[in-house]
């Protein structure tokens, strides 16, 4: 057989072999074994494969019943990003999740979404004030992420400049910014925090 027989061969071959194996991953989200579903939530994300049926399948495991793989899914869908801007809905209702962690990363996921999470802004600037700093932290950078459009949650995010958690006044100070970077009321702020003891 010729190289460019063998060549054309493998090129058809690669993306059957490459789908039953991202097919495969998506199987295992539905294993019994919570540590097989979690590796494969995050495989999926590491691929940042944007096909429909990868999206849903991780946007159905946010509701998994093991936090771990709730993580992993909000995790990948964030690493997919805003091609992943369907599964907004999901991630927000990832909100008022038990575990601050799932919170925190779904947070993270919606600010990565682009201009399609600016009608969720509210429901992240609600987050600011999440009892979590792990939560209040990933809130700050998703609002900071979506930049200019999240303007009207300036001075949400000026308060927490005084967090009691240094990482959050950080991700505050970073994403006001961002949204606001011409504004002489978050410039005077984020002066005022240059005494800052972190």
């Amino acid at each position: 057989m010729s190289k460019a027989i063998t060549l054309i061969i493998i090129c058809f071959l690669a993306p059957l072999a490459w789908s039953a194996d991202t097919q495969q991953t998506i199987n295992d989200l539905s294993s019994r074994d919570w540590q097989v579903r979690r590796e494969a939530a995050e495989a999926l994300g590491e691929t940042r494969d944007t096909d429909k049926q990868v999206v849903a399948s991780l946007t159905a495991a946010l509701k998994d019943t093991d936090s771990r793989v709730r993580r992993a899914a909000a995790d990948a869908l964030g690493d997919i990003g805003a091609k992943a801007y369907k599964a907004i809905p999901a991630l927000v209702e990832m909100y008022d999740d038990i575990d601050p962690s799932v919170v925190a990363a779904a947070a993270r996921a919606t600010g990565i979404m682009g201009r399609k999470a600016s009608r969720v802004i509210d429901d992240l600037t609600a987050l600011l004030d999440h009892k979590d700093a792990r939560v209040r932290e990933a809130a700050s950078v998703a609002l900071g992420g979506l930049g200019r459009r999240a303007s009207k949650s300036a001075f949400d995010l000026n308060t927490k400049l005084s967090d009691r958690e240094p990482a959050v006044r950080a991700a505050a100070a970073v994403s006001l910014g961002q949204i606001e970077p011409k504004s002489n009321n978050s410039i005077t702020d984020l002066v005022r925090v240059l005494d800052d003891d972190d």
